[in-house]
C-alpha cells in the first residue's frame, strides 16, 4: 500500500466523498430524527435498531458497486490509462490501495452509521455487545469480498458500458440458476412443486453477505432469541472467503497482468460476452427442453431464444457478421440442453421422485378431490395426521403417490390422457409440505381414492365434502356416503 497514492485518491476525491459521508448518515441516523415507532412504541429501541442496520448495511453494499466503477473506470479509458501509467506507483500498489480506500468507505461508513444506535441499545441493555462484533467482523468481510469481487468482474471488459452489463450478469446468474432449477425440476419431477433452492442464494455474494449480517443483528438483539432455526453463519463466511480466493485470482489477471491496450477494445476474452452468452443461453435451452417433455413448450420459444443468442452476439462484436460456427454453438448447446432434460425424464426426475416421503414429519397432508357434472360439483378435502404406526394409511397414500408418479411419465411415452369413464368428471390431487420441499401430485379419475380408502384414511384426519348447485346457486354439505351415492360409487 502507498500512502502517496492513498493520499492523492483522498485529495483527488474529496468532494464526493464528504457528500456521501453526509448523505449517508443522514439516512442512516432518520430514526433518531423521527418518533420511535408509531406502531410498536414498545419496541421503540428494536425497531431503531433493526431499520437502522438494515439501512446501512444496504447502502454499503450499493457502495461495494459503484466504488470500482468509480476507481476504476480509467483502465477502460486510452487516455486515462496513458495518465495513470505514467504514475510512480505499481499496479500492486495502486489496487491495493485502491480497495483499502474503498474498505475504509464501505465499512468505515457502516461503522460510523450503526455506532451511535448500538452504543444507545448496549446502554439500554436492547442489544449484545458479542452480536453486534460478529455483525462488523461480518459486515468487514462482506465488503472486502463484494469490493475486491466487484472491481474484479468490472474489469474482465475492456470498456466501461461492458463492465457494467458483466457486474450485471454475473450478480444476476445465482437468480438464473435458481429460476432454472425451480423450473427443470417442476418440469422433470412428478409431484414436486417448490423444490428447496435456498442453498443455490448462497452463490450470491449479495445475498450471502447480506444474510450473515442480518442474523449476526439478529442474534445481537435480545428480542430475537427465538430464532433458533436460521442457518450457521460458518458455511456462509466459507462460501465468502471462497469468493475471496476468485476475487483474487479475478484482480491479478485483469488488473496486475493487464495491458492498457485492451481499453475500449471489444470485451471479448474468455470471461466477458462469450463465457455470459452461452451460460444464459444454456440455462434458457435447459428449460425449455424440460418443459418440452412435459409437453408444455412450442417450437418457436427456441427460435426467439436462437434469435436472442444471435443478436447477443452482434451487440457485443458492434457488428452484424453471423456465421456457422454461431450456429453450430448454439446446436450443441440445445442438444446439451435436451440430453440434461432426457436424462431425468427416462430417470424418474433423476431418481427423485421415487425417494420415499418423511409422511410422519410432514408439516401437513391433505387430499382433495373434484367432481362436477352439468347440475353440481363435489369438492372433497381430507387433511391427515399420520404417523409410523399407521400402517395403513401410509400404504394407501404411498400407493397413491406411486400412480400420480408413473402416470406423470407415462403420459408422456403415450401421448395421451387417461379418460375418465365416470358420470362425473372425476380428477385429485394430493398435497404435502415437508421441511424441505412441497409436493404436489395430480390424481385423475382412475387414481383416486375409493370409498373404502376413503373411509380408512377418515380415522386419521378431518374429511369435509360440499356440494354445490349450479342451478340453485346453494352450497350443502355431504356425508361420505351420500357423496359416494352421487358419484356412483
Amino acid at each position: 500500500m502507498s500512502k502517496s497514492y492513498f493520499r492523492f485518491l483522498v485529495r483527488y476525491h474529496r468532494v464526493p466523498l464528504v457528500f456521501f459521508l453526509i448523505f449517508y448518515m443522514t439516512i442512516a441516523l432518520s430514526s433518531f430524527m423521527t418518533t420511535s415507532s408509531l406502531y410498536a412504541p414498545d419496541r421503540g429501541m428494536y425497531s431503531i435498531l433493526s431499520n437502522t442496520f438494515t439501512v446501512c448495511m444496504v447502502m454499503s453494499i450499493l457502495l461495494t458497486f459503484g466504488i470500482p466503477i468509480y476507481l476504476f473506470t480509467w483502465m477502460h479509458a486510452k487516455k486515462s490509462c496513458d495518465v495513470y501509467g505514467a504514475l510512480p506507483y505499481t499496479r500492486k500498489e495502486e489496487l491495493v490501495t485502491s480497495m483499502a480506500a474503498g474498505f475504509l468507505v464501505c465499512f468505515g461508513f457502516f461503522f460510523l452509521g450503526t455506532i451511535i444506535p448500538a452504543a444507545i441499545g448496549l446502554a439500554r441493555g436492547e442489544l449484545y455487545l458479542s452480536g453486534y462484533l460478529i455483525a462488523l467482523a461480518e459486515m468487514a468481510l462482506g465488503s472486502t469480498v463484494l469490493l475486491l469481487f466487484n472491481a474484479g468482474l468490472y474489469l474482465v471488459a475492456n470498456n466501461a458500458l461492458d463492465g457494467a452489463v458483466m457486474l450485471g450478469a454475473y450478480h444476476f446468474l445465482p437468480v438464473m440458476i435458481m429460476l432454472t432449477a425451480g423450473n427443470v425440476f417442476s418440469s422433470l419431477v412428478a409431484g414436486l412443486s417448490t423444490p428447496d433452492l435456498d442453498k443455490i442464494s448462497w452463490l450470491s455474494p449479495v445475498y450471502t453477505t447480506g444474510s450473515l449480517v442480518s442474523t449476526a443483528v439478529s442474534m445481537a438483539l435480545p428480542e430475537n432469541l427465538n430464532m433458533l432455526g436460521t442457518d450457521p453463519l460458518l458455511p456462509r463466511t466459507l462460501i465468502l472467503i471462497g469468493f475471496l480466493v476468485v476475487s483474487i485470482l479475478l484482480l491479478k489477471t485483469n488488473f496486475i497482468d493487464r495491458k492498457l491496450e485492451r481499453a475500449e477494445q471489444l470485451s471479448d476474452n474468455a470471461l466477458a460476452y462469450p463465457l455470459v452468452i452461452r451460460i444464459y443461453t444454456a440455462l434458457c435451452l435447459l428449460i425449455l427442453a424440460a418443459g418440452s417433455f412435459k409437453g408444455d413448450v412450442e417450437f418457436l420459444l427456441f427460435v426467439l431464444i436462437f434469435a436472442a443468442f444471435l443478436v447477443s452476439q452482434f451487440v457485443y462484436r458492434r457488428t452484424i457478421r453471423p456465421n456457422w460456427k454461431m450456429v453450430i454453438q448454439f446446436l450443441i448447446l440445445t442438444a446439451a440442453a435436451f440430453l440434461v432434460a432426457g436424462i431425468g425424464w427416462w430417470t424418474k426426475g433423476f431418481s427423485i421422485a421415487e425417494r420415499p416421503i418423511d409422511y410422519e414429519h410432514a408439516q401437513s397432508i391433505s387430499y382433495s378431490a373434484w367432481n362436477d357434472n352439468d347440475t353440481s360439483s363435489i369438492n372433497l378435502h381430507l387433511d391427515l395426521k399420520v404417523t409410523a404406526e399407521d400402517t395403513e394409511a401410509l400404504r394407501l397414500l404411498e400407493q397413491m403417490r406411486q400412480k400420480s408418479v408413473d402416470s406423470f411419465y407415462s403420459r408422456r411415452q403415450e401421448g395421451k390422457e387417461l379418460p375418465s369413464a365416470d358420470a362425473f368428471s372425476s380428477s385429485g390431487n394430493l398435497a404435502i409440505e415437508t421441511d424441505h420441499a412441497s409436493y404436489s401430485y395430480s390424481l385423475d379419475s382412475s387414481e383416486v381414492l375409493s370409498p373404502d380408502d376413503l373411509r380408512t384414511l377418515e380415522k386419521y384426519g378431518e374429511l369435509t365434502i360440499d356440494q354445490y348447485s349450479y342451478g340453485y346457486g346453494t352450497d350443502k354439505q355431504l356425508t361420505l356416503d351420500e357423496y359416494c351415492k352421487l358419484i356412483g360409487q
